[in-house]
């Protein structure tokens, strides 16, 4: 099972319908480090899980948290469920299916990554060369004619 599988796995133990609740909202206030709280409470337990949590993207990482801070500060809280996939870039999916008078509701998070192991491009630090894209369009340029 793939790491970032078992965090959300550990992540699942606190968002029950049973211990939601006993969450604090305020932990989550904006600009909260969810790589610090993951570590805090043995969600991440190694430097190195808390590495692979701090890799996803601050706006996402906004986005999970307002989603937790708001769904603790309503009314009727929801139980959260967490899931990981294998992905290619960063890629986050979020249901929420309203309690109803046969079902409590609740919310789904779908969160794709690479492999934790998998190193992503944008951390090899290969920078753009103009002449290398000069070349590419001179290819396709109408009329075999360069574009400059």
């Amino acid at each position: 099972m793939p790491l970032a599988q078992v965090m959300m796995e550990r992540l699942n133990s606190y968002f029950t319908r049973e211990r939601v609740r006993e969450l604090n909202a305020d932990v989550f206030a904006p600009g909260a480090d969810l790589a610090r709280l993951a570590f805090d409470n043995q969600i991440a337990k190694t430097d190195w899980e808390k590495s692979v949590i701090a890799s996803i993207p601050a706006g996402m990482q906004e986005m999970l948290r307002a989603l937790i801070r708001h769904n603790l500060q309503r009314e009727k809280v929801l139980s959260i469920t967490w899931a990981w996939a294998p992905g290619y870039d960063y890629e986050l999916n979020v249901w929420e299916c309203p309690g109803t008078a046969v079902s409590p509701g609740g919310i789904t998070v779908l969160l794709r990554t690479r492999y934790p192991l998998d190193v992503h491009p944008s951390t090899l630090g290969i920078k753009r060369e103009r002449s290398g894209l000069t070349r590419r369009r001179r290819a396709f340029a109408p009329s075999g004619r360069a574009r400059r």
